[in-house]
Parts: structure tokens; C-alpha cells; sequence
């Protein structure tokens, strides 16, 4: 049915017919008008995120990585050596694809990129706000949920991040893949087809986008008038289709495209126990921080998700055991549970049933937490209703103080001296942020600051064993690296040497430690085993500007003026701001 053109004559179109167009016309203002204001919310919580800086793994995968500079590296995405030239150990080709983008489009501008992703994260809540009215939220309750979903602290580490875009990814494909499938079903297949190019985006993106179909499934289920239509011929092709996709994928990630410096994780002491009660620990955990989110952190030790169980994890059972009871109750309304199988399909993934490296963070709330919010917003509503000021005050009020807690959380996010002085504060004593701290303030030029935090994690280390998650070629290269700028070039040396002896590491600093190595090799009058580290660190990342202008300066130490030349026109070509070789060498 089509709207009447504005100014038409109706007084001869049925009185039934013109109410409809009447009530279109009115639901669609009352769509765009709640869309703009979900729009302009996420503005205003993460406007602020455009002035951060690089954090967290930001530097590898974008801020440092030469790969991403030219789009002729664009078939490096298919290949190997894909792993030691975008910073990632899992194959996430789609998440890389948008930073070629984004090093196109801003250039040298450290807010683009996030701007990048708070587009990202404001489709996302369109997306969210057309699927809670889609599946049988009301317009207002699905906008309420979704407000509140923007609001709350848990999602800034995902927005904040732009090493952390591919859960945004996710979400985005997961939730717009269900709606081009919705479409699909009533209209042409070609909506099919987009869906399930949305589900490869989601696959390509992080693992976790193996939810889809599920996901997809209990969105279908929701609506009142599917019945018996799911043996129909569309959906199983559909189904079939998007199975063998995941056949594919499967295929790909863990048989073809393997990093080869991947971290096993094997189970703790192969424990059944051990397991379960470490899930149930981490679940409780991850309620706690969406009914109470007064902190957030980017790390958190063993000592919160191994057992045995803290207060604050036994508080959260508890809140978990309320949360059951509360959607025993409401079981009537449908929303709760979908609420609540929602969120088991999407953490699933996460749930460290399969041991994953860093087995609890808060970005993997991003995607489980759009049902619950749903269902939050869906009751919030129902209370409003009935009330008269005290609901609807206590609802603004804690969307007031979420927005407001987010937004301070957002300039956490402005460097990692920022970020992990924070989070020494929660942990003052352990070694992974204390190392982190220290290569912040190495990245910051604060090498001082770098070299005396290092001399104090040296001093524990050679005391204490240190945990299993330390990754101790990084210290040693970090504090080499602070040693070197402090004119210490014998001791800086020693560590180098100390880290390479632990290689191989990861790609990044495997190159650091080559890299570094030449550079002080040359320095001290021996150029041809610097040159042997400069081809190493080349081997692994041939798109380092300054890698190569190293080269030429050590070739013609070697009187190789031809080799220098083509060294220093190699780095001209990733770096069109340094001089013709003849003027350089002037």
C-alpha cells in the first residue's frame, strides 16, 4: 500500500483506507523522529571519543601498520602472510579491510578512525531499535532498550577501540543479516542474498559471527505469524545456503588460514570442576558489571575468572538467581525469554567452555547484551505506564548517570598512559599491567618513566616466577627499547639479545627485536651482520618506511651506493616526504 501524494483529494478514497495512510504516515514520522533521538544520543555519550588517541592494540593493527597504506597490499588479506602484516592472530579479514578505508579516507587524523566507529555503533542501534519493533516490541519499548543500551559503560571499550571494531562488525552484520532475511521472506531472493553476505561479513570479521544462524532463528521464531512456514522452500534454501557458508568458513579459519603463533589454551588441569565453575564465576562476574557498572577495566588478572569464587562472584550468583526468578515470573511476556536465550547463543562463543586466551573482557558483553537490553527496555516501559512520576524519574535518572559514567569512561580511552595507570590503581601489583604501563610510557616517549618501571618488573621477575600470561620477549624488547633511548646501547644489547633468544613471538615484536638489533649493530661499526637483522625484520615487515632507510644507510657504510639508492627509494615509495636519495646523502 502506497501513501496518497501530499495535498491529494480523499474525500472519495474509503474512510478505511485514508485512516490507514493516516496511521503509516504517522508511525513512520514517529519511526524517524525516536531513530533521530537514538542518533543523537550516541552523539552526544561519544562525541567525545573523536580527540582520543591510539590504545591498546591500535598501534599494530592501524596507527603502525604499513600494510594498510596502500591498497595494493590488498591481496595480503588472502594469504599467510596476512598474520604478521596486520597485527592479528585470528583470521579476521573483513575488520582489516576497514582499516584500509579508514587510512584512506583520514589519512594522518588520529580521530578518524574513531569516527569510524561511532558510524559503526550508530548503525548498530538503528539496526537494534528496527529489530526490537520487528520481532514485536513496541515502538516505545524498543527505543527505551535501546537507549539504555547506549547509554551503559559496559559497550565504551568496543567503541573506544578501534582494535576491538570487529565486535561492532559483528553486531552490525548479525542484527541487519536478520533484517535482510526478514525482507527476503516475503519479497525476492535477492534480500536472501544480501543476508547471507552479511553473514560472511559478521564470519570474516571475528569467530563469534558463527551465532548468526541461531541468532537469526530465535529472531524468526518470535514472530507471531511464521507457524508452520519453516519447512517452506525459501528459508531451507536459505538454510542449506547459509550452513555451507559456515562449512567454508570453518574450513578457512582453523585449516587454511592459521596463524602459525597462535596461543594454545588448554583447559585448567583438565578439571570438569574447574571448567564449570570457572564459567559460572565469569558469568556472574558479567551480570554484576551490567546491574552494576560503577568501574570498567581492559584487563582482568586470573584471580576473577579462576576459581575459588570471590564476594563480588557469589554477589553476582546471587543477582543471576534473581534475574531467574524475574524471567519465571514475566515467562509470559515472550521478551524475557528471548532475553535470556539470546544471551546464551551469543556468549556462547565467549563462554571459555573452549579455552580462549583472554577468557573474560567486557567487549564480550557487546552482542549478548542487545536481547537483555530489549527486555529491560520492554519492562522499563510497562513501569512507566503504569506510574506516574516515580518510574519515569527513576528511569531518566539512571540513564543520566549511565550516559554520564560512559563518558568519563571515554577519556580513559585518550592514551594508554591514561588507560593503564588507571587500571594500576585496581592492580598495583600485578606484572601484565605493569608491563603495559611501562610500554605506554615507552610509546609516549616518557623513557624515563619506561626505564625505571622497568628496572622494577626486572628486579620482581628475577624473584618471582612470573605468571604464564607474561609474554617475557615483550618485556625484554620494551625495556631494551628504553635502555636504547637512554643512550644505555651495551645494556639495551643484552635485553635485545635476551628477547630474541625467546622468538618466536609475535610479529610485531619479532620485528622490533630485528629492527633494533641492526640498528645497534651499525652503530657499532658492524654492518654486514646488521644488515643480516634488517632482512629479517623485512622478511616480516617490508612496509616500515624507516626500515628501509636504515638499510640504505648501512649499504653504503658497505660502499654499496646502488643497493642504498634502491633502499632509500623503497622507503621514498612508503614515505613521499623524505628527500631524493642524492639530496639525503648530500
Amino acid at each position: 500500500m502506497t501513501f496518497p501524494a501530499p495535498g491529494t483529494d480523499t474525500s472519495n478514497v474509503p474512510s478505511g483506507e485514508v485512516s490507514t495512510h493516516i496511521n503509516a504516515r504517522q508511525n513512520t514520522a514517529k519511526w524517524m523522529s525516536q531513530s533521530l533521538l537514538l542518533l543523537l544520543a550516541v552523539a552526544m555519550v561519544y562525541g567525545n571519543t573523536l580527540w582520543n588517541g591510539y590504545t591498546f592494540d591500535d598501534r599494530y593493527v592501524y596507527d603502525n601498520n604499513g600494510m594498510i597504506r596502500n591498497w595494493q597490499n590488498i591481496g595480503r588479506l588472502l594469504d599467510k602472510s596476512y598474520f604478521p602484516l596486520s597485527g592479528e592472530a585470528s583470521y579476521r579479514p573483513f575488520c582489516t579491510l576497514t582499516y584500509f578505508a579508514d587510512a584512506t579516507l583520514w589519512r594522518g587524523w588520529h580521530g578518524g578512525p574513531h569516527l569510524t566507529n561511532v558510524v559503526l555503533f550508530g548503525l548498530i542501534i538503528l539496526a537494534m531499535f528496527a529489530v526490537g519493533i520487528r520481532v514485536g516490541f513496541t515502538g516505545w519499548s524498543a527505543f527505551v532498550g535501546t537507549l539504555l543500551f547506549i547509554v551503559h559503560p559496559i559497550h565504551s571499550e568496543v567503541v573506544n577501540s578501534i582494535s576491538f571494531r570487529e565486535d561492532l562488525l559483528v553486531t552490525l552484520f548479525v542484527l541487519s543479516g536478520w533484517l535482510f532475511y526478514e525482507r527476503g521472506m516475503s519479497r525476492s531472493y535477492g534480500w536472501l542474498l544480501v543476508s547471507l553476505i552479511c553473514y560472511a561479513g559478521a564470519l570474516f570479521s571475528k569467530e563469534s559471527g558463527i551465532v548468526f544462524l541461531p541468532c537469526l532463528f530465535l529472531l524468526d521464531a518470535l514472530q507471531k505469524n511464521v507457524g508452520k512456514q519453516y519447512l517452506n522452500p525459501k528459508r531451507v534454501r536459505f538454510t542449506l545456503s547459509a550452513l555451507a557458508l559456515s562449512a567454508i568458513y570453518l574450513l578457512v579459519r582453523f585449516r587454511l588460514m592459521v596463524c602459525d603463533q597462535a596461543l594454545i589454551v588448554s583447559w585448567p588441569a583438565n578439571s570438569l570442576w574447574k571448567i564449570m565453575g570457572s564459567v559460572i564465576k565469569i558469568q556472574s562476574q558479567y551480570l554484576m558489571m551490567l546491574v552494576w557498572p560503577v568501574e570498567q577495566h581492559v584487563y582482568y588478572p586470573e584471580s576473577e575468572y579462576i576459581l575459588p569464587m570471590g564476594h563480588h562472584a557469589w554477589l553476582g550468583v546471587l543477582t543471576f538467581v534473581i534475574a531467574g526468578g524475574l524471567i519465571v515470573y514475566y515467562r509470559r511476556t515472550r521478551a524475557s525469554v528471548f532475553a535470556l536465550v539470546w544471551w546464551l547463543i551469543a556468549i556462547a562463543p565467549m563462554s571459555n567452555l573452549i579455552p580462549i586466551f583472554n577468557p573474560m573482557a567486557e567487549r564480550y558483553l557487546f552482542l549478548p547484551s542487545v536481547g537483555i537490553f530489549l527486555w529491560l527496555g520492554d519492562e522499563a516501559w510497562r513501569w512507566i505506564r503504569r506510574g506516574k512520576w516515580f518510574p519515569p524519574m527513576l528511569v531518566s535518572t539512571v540513564l543520566l548517570l549511565s550516559a554520564t559514567r560512559t563518558i568519563m569512561r571515554n577519556r580513559d580511552w585518550q592514551n594508554d598512559v591514561i588507560l593503564w595507570t588507571h587500571e594500576s590503581k585496581s592492580y598495583p601489583a600485578d606484572l601484565v599491567v605493569s608491563i603495559n604501563l611501562m610500554a605506554a610510557h615507552q610509546n609516549a616517549g616518557r623513557f624515563a618513566e619506561a626505564l625505571e618501571k622497568g628496572k622494577t618488573i626486572l628486579a620482581r621477575i628475577n624473584t618471582e616466577n612470573p605468571p604464564r600470561r607474561i609474554n617475557m620477549a615483550l618485556f625484554y624488547t620494551i625495556l631494551a627499547a628504553a635502555e636504547m633511548m637512554a643512550a644505555n646501547s651495551q645494556e639495551a644489547l643484552t635485553h635485545f639479545r635476551m628477547a630474541e633468544a625467546l622468538l618466536p613471538s609475535r610479529a610485531d615484536i619479532s620485528y622490533a627485536i630485528y629492527r633494533n638489533i641492526g640498528v645497534l649493530l651499525s652503530s657499532k661499526g658492524n654492518p654486514v651482520t646488521a644488515m643480516q637483522y634488517y632482512d629479517k625484520a623485512a622478511d616480516i615487515d617490508p612496509f616500515q618506511s624507516d626500515l628501509h632507510q636504515h638499510r640504505a644507510s648501512c649499504l653504503l657504510q658497505l660502499g654499496d651506493i646502488a643497493g642504498a639508492r634502491r633502499s632509500w627509494n623503497t622507503a621514498r615509495g612508503l614515505n613521499p616526504q623524505l628527500p631524493p636519495f642524492d639530496k639525503a646523502t648530500d
